[in-house]
């Protein structure tokens, strides 16, 4: 319930209020609590039926072919399960980064480790640290320094290595020397590998000379160090590499020297397509390569078993063969074959997943659904109960208002005589010509404070007094009827809109109106400046404000920055045109924006002008002067129907309807005597202050004056073009009596109905 500003500067009983609050409170408490009830009953239904979710955590050390080969393979393995989340992270070769993103995983909360270590002296740890959290850990491909380690999957790198062996020396001879290049030192795949070659090369019965060079798994440095070996005088007869990377790179290398037909290459991995070891195999830079098996479909399948407890293989050995030039088609088609039937299941598996997903949505909707009609009775209960209780909180209201009236009433009848005694005393010694300096200066404060209590004592005193009655009675006399007949319309002029006459008490009413739109506090204070002498100021701080204070006080014109916070002043500016209460106000864009487009967007978005920082005071002045002029032609259009169509000829759609609508809302009930501007703004749609500001921009009069001109210029014609008496003229003009007629005529017109009767004057219209 909407209080008066005055009515809250007093306590009132608390009693009331608190039994309102009440009643509200428990209502809103046991509904409440029935509702969340049920909601969480249905939401603990939905969750229990779910399946279990496994999160598993893969850490691979790089993010080579052979790994990505492996991530696909990892994704078919998880394609068995629908309750398998797996996250893949690679570490490029950096332990350190792997140990951070193991340790990351381990605080996400995973339910397994899958981890190829980069180096296996740093990452061992954080290995050793999930083991001992309980999380099982599967090692793939590498091992651990540590025995800490759930399962391990993967080749055997030492036979890989003694295979490698027999093979370079099956295509050598005693006191020939090869070439060894190694992988990232600290991987225990490269310190395998080179223990079972170096094993396999003293077991030929062969007096082979090994040259080891330390590699990185890239290409370009084998490419370095076969360049710098051959410049050296060497002339390796074959070169074994740890992958076929780098012997891809040996060769590379030789073929920098014009040596690469003289030496044969083999390297480890075997893996197919483009630009991989089986391709280059078969087109001869490689003699062989050696299959090192990925077999990632295998990893979930055997995280699965270890996660739900069944029993599980803690050494997984997986088993391969060596790649030649005789083989290689083959295998490439194999993998071909085998990369289709993958894309085949991965297809497969989508639109399985899409299926369950699509399953799953619509449980969800029908459990929604069944909420949704759950809430829907809860509603309709409450608002059963809400209507039974209405009529309790109405009464209690409507107790509370009779109490809050007797109790202001009561209470500004005290004060009013003791304020009254003190004000008195107060006034006599201002009066006093004794009273001087400081003495005087807090008298006169005392005394503003004093009056400044009285004028509030005395609203509360008033406050429920907004309506005035006009003593109508017959025993008045012609002459007292016309002036209590315009007593009464002047009082609808000044109490209808009440907050508008609060607005113009300090307001110049022969100078317009300009309202400043901007968030520089010293903007605002410099345009005041230059504005005040010639203009009232109104000012708001953003878009926002400005557009309420637009429909608030309908000003003549409205300067607008436009950036701004809350609403910038392109948006300000189209809400003022776009809204018919507004859309005459002429809107001047004054902002840094300078360029073409910028301009082009502002009168886009309505604007009658716009001007761009740093502006010149003599120019705005002129600007603003002259679209004040160009919209005070509208004034005339009510004075003078030959100026109407010159004058509706030139102003904008929105304008034009609401004249034409304003016209014909006042022609059509001008002989209703009951009629007010009041119902004409209802007729309207608009609010009486907004119908009051408008029209008083438009035309330069009130609304009351317009009503008051239309009657008279009717009844004017009606005396020049009709043998009605003055009497009928007055009824069906609107006018309660004759005698009001001819004191308002004459107001007006400056002669009475019977002059003009008698006169010669040419008719006039509306």
């Amino acid at each position: 319930m909407a209080t008066n500003k005055k009515e809250r500067k007093f306590m009132i009983p608390l009693h009331s209020i608190l039994s309102v609050n009440g009643i509200l409170h428990r209502q809103t408490h046991t509904s409440g609590m029935l509702l969340l009830t049920i909601v969480l009953s249905c939401l603990c239904m939905f969750l229990s039926c779910g399946q279990r979710r496994y999160h598993i955590g893969v850490s691979q050390c790089s993010n080579d072919g052979w790994r990505q080969k492996a991530n696909r393979e990892i994704k078919i393995g998880q394609y068995q399960y629908n309750n398998v989340d797996v996250t893949i992270e690679s570490a490029d070769n950096n332990g350190q980064r792997q140990v951070a993103q193991i340790d990351s995983m381990i605080a996400s909360g995973i339910d397994l480790l899958v981890v190829s270590p980069s180096d296996a002296q740093i990452v061992s740890p954080a290995i050793e640290r999930a083991f001992n959290k309980g999380i099982p850990v599967i090692l793939y491909d590498r091992m651990s320094r540590s025995e800490k380690y759930t399962a391990f999957i993967g080749a055997d790198n030492v036979a890989v290595g003694r295979t490698m062996a027999q093979y370079v020396a099956s295509m050598t001879n005693s006191g020939d020397e090869i070439v060894e290049i190694t992988g990232l030192e600290g991987s225990t795949p490269v310190e395998e590998r080179h223990r079972g070659f170096m094993d396999g090369i003293r077991n030929c019965n062969k007096h082979i000379k090994v040259i080891t060079l330390k590699g990185d798994w890239t290409i370009k440095t084998p490419r370095r160090l076969m360049r710098q070996l051959l410049r050296e005088g060497h002339s390796p007869v074959c070169v074994f590499c740890h992958n076929d990377g780098e012997a891809y790179g040996a060769y590379l290398g030789a073929k920098d020297m014009g040596m690469e037909k003289q030496i044969k290459f083999v390297g480890i991995d075997g893996l197919p397509g483009p630009n991989q070891g089986v391709e280059w195999v078969r087109d001869g830079k490689l003699t062989a390569s050696y299959i090192y098996p990925t077999k990632g479909e295998k990893i979930v399948p055997l995280a699965m078993r270890i996660l739900q407890h069944q029993p599980f293989r803690r050494i997984n050995i997986l088993t391969s063969a060596l790649v030649t030039a005789d083989n290689a088609a083959i295998v490439d088609m194999q993998n071909n074959e085998m990369l289709n039937q993958t894309a085949n299941l991965s297809a497969l598996y989508n639109d399985i997943d899409r299926y369950v997903s699509l399953n799953q949505s619509q449980r969800i909707i029908l459990i929604m659904a069944f909420l949704v009609v759950i809430l829907l009775i809860i509603i309709a209960v409450y608002q059963v109960y809400l209507r039974k209780t209405k009529e309790q909180i109405s009464q209690k209201i409507l107790q509370l208002d009779k109490e809050k009236i007797d109790f202001f009433t009561n209470v500004s009848h005290q004060l009013r005589t003791p304020l009254t005694l003190v004000a008195g005393p107060i006034d006599q010694l201002l009066e006093s010509s004794t009273l001087k300096g400081e003495d005087r200066t807090t008298v006169e404060m005392m005394g503003r404070n004093i009056h400044q209590l009285s004028a509030l004592i005395e609203g509360l005193l008033t406050f429920d007094n907004d309506k005035e009655n006009v003593d109508d009675s017959s025993a008045t006399t012609r002459a007292d009827q016309a002036k209590a007949d315009a007593e009464n319309e002047q009082q609808e002029e000044n109490v209808v809109p009440a907050t508008l006459a609060d607005d113009l008490i300090d307001e110049d009413e022969s100078r317009e109106q300009i309202l400043v739109i901007d968030d520089n506090d010293d903007i605002r204070f410099y345009l005041r400046s230059v504005l005040e002498k010639q203009y009232n100021i109104l000012e708001a701080r953003n878009g926002k404000e400005g557009v309420s204070m637009t429909q608030k006080y309908i000003p003549d014109l409205v300067i607008c920055d436009i950036m701004m916070p809350v609403m910038n002043g392109l948006e300000c500016c189209k809400i003022i045109k776009q809204t018919s209460a507004t859309c005459h106000i002429p809107v001047i864009l004054l902002t840094a924006r300078s360029q073409e487009a910028q301009r082009i967007e502002g009168f886009d978005h309505g604007a009658d002008e716009y001007m761009t920082k740093p502006f010149s005071a003599d120019v705005l002045l002129a600007r603003v002067s002259n679209l004040l002029h160009n919209h005070k032609r509208l004034k005339e259009i009510f004075d003078d129907n030959s100026e109407w169509t010159k004058a509706m000829r030139n102003i904008n759609g929105s304008d034009k309807n609401f004249i034409e609508l304003l016209r014909r809302s006042v022609m059509d009930n001008l002989g209703n005597p009951k009629l007010k501007m009041t119902t004409v703004a209802e007729i309207m749609n608009i609010s009486y202050m907004q119908l009051y500001r408008k029209t008083k921009a438009l035309i330069g009069i009130t609304p009351n004056e317009l009503l008051r001109k239309a009657r008279l210029k009717r009844a004017l014609r009606l005396l020049q073009t009709t043998n009605l008496t003055i009497a009928e003229i007055a009824f069906q003009t609107g006018f309660t009596s004759p005698s009001y007629l001819s004191v308002c005529f004459k107001d007006e017109f400056g002669k009475s109905p019977t002059d003009v009767r008698n006169a010669a004057t040419p008719s006039e219209t509306i």
